[in-house]
């Protein structure tokens, strides 16, 4: 069985096609590929306009003890 999608050639070229044909598990393992990197860049720029990319390992850890202590007293 077959199925035909189209796609633009930008797209075409951004998940890295080089043949017009493709099997569903790789199509389906680039576009969630290409997801998890936009997801990524995405969370990026969050951290960087909430000042999250200046915490230390340090401060990371005292937020995790502190939420942990927080769900411990509940």
């Amino acid at each position: 069985m077959n199925l035909s999608i189209q796609i633009n050639e930008n797209d075409f070229k951004k998940l890295g096609f080089d043949s017009p044909f493709i099997n569903w598990d790789d199509l389906v393992e680039k576009i969630k590929t290409e997801l998890s990197i936009e997801a990524l860049h995405k969370c990026k720029t969050i951290s960087e306009k909430a000042g999250l990319l200046k915490l230390t390992l340090d401060d990371i850890n005292k937020e995790i003890k502190a939420a942990r202590n927080v769900k411990s007293d509940s």
